[in-house]
């Protein structure tokens, strides 16, 4: 937590908008789909020219482009890096050296001394820039999205030769993210810049509703979509993200979290980092400011309410009528007893249980404690598990400096205490 109003922000969101890749899925993508859509043009020529335009992209699915290449050892084509060009949420694209790659389409096209340029993105940014896709592509495309892939089609001098599919895993704790987040009563969206089949899909998979998935979505309108939730919706709004396309939403959130292994980008934008890139700490994180900021209102609740009853009774306004009145030795007393409460009631956090989890885990020794077994220990046959818990327990709201110091003095006899103990 980057601060402390970052920690009591938490405390109060209402709804978790998740990115997909990298963040519900587990940013290692793979190729699953090289489909030539050229006669002469084979496989291999689809994924040489797809990676040569991404071995200079930084996209999760530019890296699997580029991984597959590098793994079927397919050599690329020599290019020009200062012609490459990124279009965030739509493509990249760069120019080959080589200004003839044999393919007989080719043949009629006008040979330029420039090189040859190549597109690799979505079937919107091959029609903006006036590239045809015929409804047999497109049904290809709809066929790959519709089992949770991600497809993107590749030209050549404005011709497309062929799609490259990609499939991205979602991460093992999505779900029961999702699901803790529903439970603590927290609705959970999803906004990405992929196609709405493969974003619903993956939704279907975590448990998040259809109605709740905002897909083909560029940084800018994930930043607008962002502030309509917020404001049609009433709601104070997290966002969970870890690419550079997720820095104008994680800075503009009521609240950031970034993924720990994700952009520098999007860490700097945001109020929270999971170090772990666990995203289950997104639960704990939001369980946990909620459990703290209530702990501290009791605490101010029964300090007031302490003071407010003692006060009256140390100046002896019951004095005339009940004969009732504190010395000033034992109203001292009082008021430390109320400050000892106060700190034993912060201390008990220490036995705090996250959300999903059976154990709450302690911090100084790390030893754990299972709340939902401790009244049981009273109940066993020997004593010594109950002896042993409660002794564990004081010594958690002794000081720490006292309890080094009385460990070391006690060192070696602690053991044999405990095994002498009898219920």
């Amino acid at each position: 937590f980057k601060g402390g109003d970052a920690f009591e922000r938490a405390s109060k969101v209402t709804s978790v908008i998740f990115d997909k890749t990298g963040t519900l899925t587990k940013g290692t993508p793979e190729v699953t789909d090289v489909v030539a859509l050229q006669v002469g043009v084979s496989r291999e020529d689809v994924l040489r020219a797809a990676g040569t335009v991404e071995a200079y992209s930084e996209h999760p699915i530019g890296g699997a482009i580029s991984s597959a290449a590098n793994t079927e050892n397919i050599w690329l084509h020599a290019s020009d890096p200062s012609s490459f060009n990124s279009v965030p949420g739509k493509g990249v694209q760069c120019r080959a050296i080589k200004s003839d790659f044999g393919y007989s389409f080719m043949a009629s096209k006008k040979k330029s001394d420039s090189g040859t340029m190549i597109m690799v993105g979505t079937r919107c940014w091959m029609a903006e820039n006036r590239i045809y896709v015929s409804p047999a592509t497109d049904g290809l495309l709809w066929e790959l999205e519709s089992q949770a892939k991600t497809a993107v089609l590749v030209a050549v001098e404005g011709t497309l030769i062929g799609a490259v599919a990609v499939a991205d895993e979602p991460r093992e704790e999505a779900f029961s993210t999702v699901s803790l987040l529903t439970q603590s009563g927290i609705k959970v969206w999803m906004m990405t810049g992929d196609n709405i089949r493969t974003a619903s899909s993956l939704a279907q998979l975590v448990g998040i509703p259809p109605e709740r998935v905002f897909a083909e979505l560029l940084p800018g309108q994930k930043l607008r979509k962002l502030s309509e939730i917020r404001s049609e919706h009433k709601e104070i709004v997290c966002m969970v993200g870890d690419g550079v396309n997720d820095g104008p939403a994680l800075a503009n959130a009521d609240l950031g979290i970034a993924i720990g292994a994700g952009a520098e980008v999007a860490i700097d934008a945001a109020d929270v980092v999971l170090v772990k890139s666990d995203l289950k700490s997104v639960a704990i994180a939001l369980h946990l400011s909620r459990t703290v900021l209530a702990r501290i209102k009791t605490n101010f609740v029964w300090a007031l309410s302490y003071n407010t009853l003692a006060l009256p009774l140390a100046a002896g306004v019951f004095l005339p009528a009940m004969n009732l009145m504190l010395t000033p030795p034992i109203a001292a007393l009082f008021m430390a007893a109320s400050s000892l409460l106060v700190v034993l009631s912060s201390l008990a956090l220490k036995m705090y249980c996250p959300p999903g989890r059976e154990e709450g885990i302690s911090a100084g020794n790390k030893w754990e404690l299972k709340l939902d077994n401790f009244s049981r220990k009273f109940d066993s046959k020997s004593g010594q598990n109950c002896a042993r818990s409660a002794a564990r327990f004081m010594t958690e709201m002794v000081p720490i400096s006292f309890r080094y110091r009385y460990s070391a003095f006690r060192k070696g006899k602690m053991k044999e205490d405990y095994d002498d103990v009898e219920g």
